[in-house]
């Protein structure tokens, strides 16, 4: 059996959309590389810890690996960006336990294995 981590960035869209309401879309280009270096160093070390990538965009990072990893050696913070991490044995219960995350308080885990 191996185990799905899912990622995603907590309040990138909503920051996007703050931005353009403000009129600073000249800010943009600097934002969205602020999240492509989080995302990409969030990418990096879980490849070093032996996860393998399967999608990497956006604000969205979605892992593989054979083993459980030590939870709390998981990093939900890259630069200044924060994200919501799903933990599951297949990527649907990966996918449910990210919006289990989100929706009671972000920036923080949720394991669904069945």
């Amino acid at each position: 059996m191996g185990y799905y981590y899912a990622f995603d960035g907590d309040d990138v869209g909503a920051k996007i959309e703050l931005i353009m309401f403000e009129g600073k879309v000249y800010d943009l280009p600097k934002y969205s590389q602020e999240v492509t270096n989080a995302l990409n160093n969030l990418k990096n070390i879980m490849e070093n810890m032996g996860c393998e990538s399967l999608f990497c965009a956006g604000d969205s990072l979605l892992c593989y690996s054979e083993k459980l990893m030590n939870n709390s050696s998981i990093p939900l913070v890259s630069g200044r960006i924060k994200f919501s991490l799903g933990i599951g044995n297949n990527p649907g219960n990966s996918i449910l336990a990210l919006k289990k995350a989100k929706g009671t308080g972000k920036n923080r885990f949720e394991i669904l294995i069945t």
